[in-house]
């Protein structure tokens, strides 16, 4: 049986979210109390070692100790800690259990973007398959991607422990949280008790069904899309052949978005090979959607299994055995290699869409929907662009925050620029590469002269062939704006 979810009493949750919060119970206030960077998973080594490692006495490491490591802690000590609530108070909310004097937290807390998010405890051994993990490096992801865009409806489906759907509530008027599992459910409903969230509703139900016939101006979802022949974890495996979840709920997304509004769907696809075109696009064809797709990898059914279905596995089969099972999957069913990415829609309010597929070098970090907005911005006007007049015409500027790396090469006694390339620390994860002719051009950019008033004094003071400088300049400028790197002023 599944253990028994804590119970969203709202008023105990908001006293123990304000209580937390003023210990310093805050990404960064665990992160140093553990010595380590936020965000950073914790394994069950990790967990021994911290154990041992976090040696304070005061509140917070009590804290720490309790509901992100696991340890059973004397009920007088966790009472001083917590105080004004009790640990009676939180025992009967299903979220600590006592015996004998000692509480042991049947959840943990994970903080994350100012939230407190409660979820199961990571097993070493099987997860339970109504599991409701905590804060991935999947829905870090998505949360980054996900533009905060002003509405009044949000649709979180597949919400898990509730992170997108309370990170939702900060900038729309209402949320509607979905799952087909009633115990992510109760944890959303914990969560959003927890941080003092009122305008998240959560229903039970399968994909869309539960919002048949709504509209929601921001859709998100981080839905089960591992491409699996088991059914052992409803987080994980939706049971459904191939990738006909995640199309689902990319189609779905495109049919439930109100005009101007937005979806952000993490996503796995089957591909013919290594080298074919993602499908994604062709999902949502005729839809009336704009269609962004971010293509993190694409890797062989081997690395694939190795990657999922020796992690968690809640399988009695031995390690040979269920590999051999999912290669078997793979081959019967002609999956010769999964793509792993991101698909963002939009409602186009233009008579005819555009799609874009971009391969990304790196995962997203920081707030990276800023690029991606930039992303979208200028396939919209792709077609103004496309005219070279209008590029030359053009004022660019450069956008705060990114880097030019360069890579200096040695060779007839002397260096030479090799590669150029663009990389933000806050964006998408995609890299612009700037070749050494139109470097003379790029180093110009000022926010305040046209590309054709650039290329002129390039041509002057470097003694490169004008036409060249042209070229390589337009070529350069034309694939930044489109990566987000660069905008027109």
């Amino acid at each position: 049986a599944s253990p028994v979810a804590p119970a969203a009493d709202p008023d105990v949750l908001g006293r123990l979210g304000e209580a937390l919060r003023s210990l310093g119970f805050t990404e960064n206030g665990v992160a140093a109390a553990l010595q380590m960077s936020a965000g950073t998973p914790i394994g069950s080594v990790d967990r021994a070692v911290h154990a041992r490692r976090l040696t304070g006495s005061d509140a917070l490491s009590t804290m720490v100790r309790l509901v992100v490591l696991g340890a059973g802690l004397p009920i007088d000590e966790v009472a001083a800690a917590i105080a004004p609530v009790t640990p009676e108070e939180m025992v009967a909310c299903e979220l600590l259990a006592c015996d004998a004097g000692v509480v042991r937290a049947t959840v943990r807390i994970t903080p994350y973007d100012g939230l407190l998010l409660a979820h199961d405890a990571e097993s070493n051994g099987n997860l339970d398959r109504a599991h409701v993990g905590g804060v991935s490096p999947a829905a870090r992801t998505l949360a980054c991607l996900t533009f905060p865009a002003a509405g009044r409806r949000a649709l979180d489906v597949g919400t898990g422990c509730g992170v997108q759907a309370l990170v939702a509530a900060r900038c729309v008027a209402e949320v509607v949280a979905v799952d087909v599992n009633p115990r992510a459910l109760r944890f959303t409903e914990v969560n959003a008790a927890l941080n003092g969230v009122p305008n998240v509703e959560c229903r039970l139900g399968s994909l869309y069904e539960p919002v048949m016939g709504e509209q929601f101006d921001l859709v998100v979802s981080n839905p089960p899309f591992v491409v699996s022949p088991d059914s052992d974890y409803t987080f994980r495996d939706s049971g459904m052949e191939g990738d006909a979840m995640s199309r689902a709920v990319v189609v779905g997304a495109a049919s439930v978005l109100a005009p101007g509004g937005t979806a952000h769907v993490l996503c796995n696809w089957v591909q013919g090979g290594a080298a074919a075109d993602p499908p994604v696009a062709g999902w949502v064809e005729g839809s009336g959607c704009d269609v962004l797709l971010l293509h993190y990898e694409t890797v062989d059914p081997l690395t694939y299994a190795c990657r999922w279905a020796l992690s968690d596995s809640g399988s009695t089969d031995d390690t040979d055995s269920r590999l051999d099972r999912w290669l078997e999957y793979y081959r019967s069913n002609g999956i010769a290699a999964i793509g792993l990415g991101a698909v963002v829609l939009r409602r186009a309010s233009a008579p005819s869409c555009w799609a874009r597929t971009f391969k990304m070098t790196s995962a997203p970090s920081g707030l990276a929907h800023d690029q991606l907005n930039r992303m979208m911005e200028a396939a919209d006007q792709a077609a103004v662009v496309g005219e070279d007049a209008v590029v030359l015409a053009s004022v660019f500027s450069l956008v705060d925050g990114h880097r030019l790396n360069q890579s200096l090469l040695y060779g007839d006694g002397r260096y030479a620029t090799a590669t150029s390339t663009l990389t933000l620390d806050e964006g998408v994860g995609l890299t612009g590469d700037v070749d050494s002719v139109a470097l003379h051009v790029f180093l110009r950019i000022d926010g305040r002269r046209t590309l054709e008033e650039l290329i002129d004094e390039a041509a002057e003071e470097t003694g490169v062939d004008r036409d060249e400088l042209s070229r390589a300049a337009l070529e350069a400028v034309r694939r930044l704006f489109e990566l987000g790197f660069l905008v027109r002023s």
